[in-house]
């Protein structure tokens, strides 16, 4: 959520469209509801094979998703994003700060690992976040 600061992390293992879609459903979760919209890259889990110039449609699952969830799902413009800017800077700078708090960490498994990543980025979440003054 560029906005707010708020940013949600979570480890997959893998990028197969079950993981993809189990993603976004934890993280509404995570955030108590839904977004009016979603700027997704343009991964092969989410859209349909797509001409180099021309539309990018979204595959079927990815859309239903949206759909069922009352979301918009934007993928981003092919070569020249214009839509991704918030978002990639905060994915940089959560990534940063979750990739450094748990750089030496090993984890036996994958729970065990989002378990890490879940503290690190409520640290993060709760050092950066700034709620605006009662009066705006």
């Amino acid at each position: 959520m560029p906005c707010s600061q708020i940013s949600y992390v979570e480890a997959a293992a893998g990028m197969d469209e079950k993981a993809w879609l189990s993603c976004h459903v934890n993280m509404f979760r995570f955030f108590g509801g839904t977004p009016v919209k979603v700027v997704c890259d343009n991964l092969k889990t989410a859209v349909t094979p797509h001409p180099k110039r021309g539309e990018i449609i979204l595959n079927e699952a990815y859309l239903s998703l949206g759909q069922y969830y009352s979301v918009a799902i934007m993928p981003a413009g092919v070569k020249k994003p214009k839509r991704k800017a918030d978002a990639e800077g905060s994915a940089g700078k959560t990534a940063a700060a979750v990739i450094a708090k748990l750089r030496n960490d090993t984890f036996p498994s994958l729970a065990a690992l989002n378990a890490g990543i879940r503290k690190a980025v409520k640290e993060f979440n709760d050092k950066t976040f700034r709620k605006p003054p009662e009066h705006l």
